[in-house]
């Protein structure tokens, strides 16, 4: 990466990989928060569970768990800034980590594991690298 980043140049880029459901928010308060005041890059995958109940009584059977997925949209972002294998690792293993299970009828359920970062903590890492400007703080009302 040649030239240093601002904030908003680097919230232009991480866009197009960030966004979209997060069936976790009702659970975690800290991914709400970051939600709330930032995007997140965000996956979640299949740990386990039952399926198969329903009314008449059909025996369930166990849900197999899904690999763990790479962050794929958090390596896309690494590579357009041209970061290095060491650094991107220094910034993935800041992802924060969940569980969650959704229920349904008849005694089914889905463990899910879930990995985010928000935008604001991956820049704050780059301004840490001196890959990126400090953001400027907000004025405060009143003063």
């Amino acid at each position: 990466m040649a030239d240093m980043l601002t904030y908003e140049e680097f919230r232009e880029l991480a866009k197009p990989f960030t966004g979209g459901r997060y069936e976790t928010d009702m659970y975690d308060p800290d991914l709400r928060t970051a939600i709330d005041t930032s995007e997140v890059f965000f996956q979640s995958w299949i740990i386990g569970g039952k399926s198969g109940g329903n009314v008449w009584g059909e025996d369930h059977y166990t849900v197999s768990a899904e690999k763990e997925p790479d962050p794929e949209a958090l390596y896309e972002v690494f590579e357009k800034l041209g970061l290095s294998y060491w650094t991107g690792r220094k910034i993935e293993r800041e992802q924060k980590t969940g569980t969650y299970t959704e229920r349904a009828y008849y005694g089914d359920f889905t463990e899910n594991a879930y990995k985010w970062i928000s935008v604001d903590a991956v820049y704050d890492k780059l301004v840490e690298f001196g890959m990126a400007y400090p953001r400027e703080q907000a004025p405060r009302s009143g003063r």
